[in-house]
């Protein structure tokens, strides 16, 4: 089997260093983070899958105190004898993704300790920039609960700030609150057969 190196993260993402704390764990977890990614967004073909495979490559490094933590990296392996494994490969090191998608995003939020909560709040009530609000699912035709209603990630620092923003003209509720409401629209809706609503997983409706 021949590899193809992909990096260790999307290109033009931040990635965790060698000799950063916990290195191991983290880099282990950006790496699998980027297969997942990878696998979303380059998926290998079925017919293909004993031939072509993601996967977390550890290589030697010997720092400048003479440590020597391997570097973790996410490559490609592949059958270089079979031409449609050698053409995949090649063509997922031309498309490597070049930042986190979303469904990575809200993975590295709830990892970094972001408050979920729910909302039919416009996007234009989102605090803007890093410290401020992802949207991670949007609920298109929860007709019951009138317009369409997000899930969001807010970052601990702007909790307080961004649901008195969100109280100041709309309801927010955290999971638990939303748990016990799509219980009762469901109950509601038993006897007509319908559901309480239709999932997108799309942070740009």
């Amino acid at each position: 089997m021949a590899i193809i190196e992909l990096g260790f993260a999307p290109s033009g993402e931040n990635c965790v260093q060698v000799g950063q704390p916990n290195y191991p764990e983290q880099a282990r977890k950006e790496c699998n983070r980027f297969i997942r990614q990878l696998k979303r967004q380059l998926p290998i073909p079925e017919k293909l899958e004993g031939d072509v495979q993601y996967q977390v490559r550890s290589n030697p490094y010997e720092g400048s105190d003479g440590s020597d933590t391997p570097y973790l990296e996410v490559v490609v392996r592949f059958n270089p004898e079979n031409p449609k494994a050698l053409d995949f490969a090649c063509n997922a090191e031309r498309k490597v993704p070049e930042f986190w998608d979303t469904i990575a995003k809200v993975e590295i939020a709830i990892e970094n300790g972001w408050h979920e909560r729910f909302t039919n709040a416009p996007r234009s009530y989102d605090q803007p920039g890093c410290n401020g609000v992802l949207t991670a699912e949007t609920f298109s035709k929860l007709i019951e609960l009138g317009q369409p209603w997000r899930r969001v990630l807010i970052h601990p620092d702007s909790l307080e700030w961004q649901t008195g923003r969100y109280l100041s003209g709309y309801p927010v509720w955290d999971n638990v609150e939303w748990e016990k409401v799509l219980q009762l629209l469901e109950k509601r809706q038993q006897n007509s057969g319908s559901i309480p609503g239709e999932v997108s997983n799309s942070a740009s409706e």
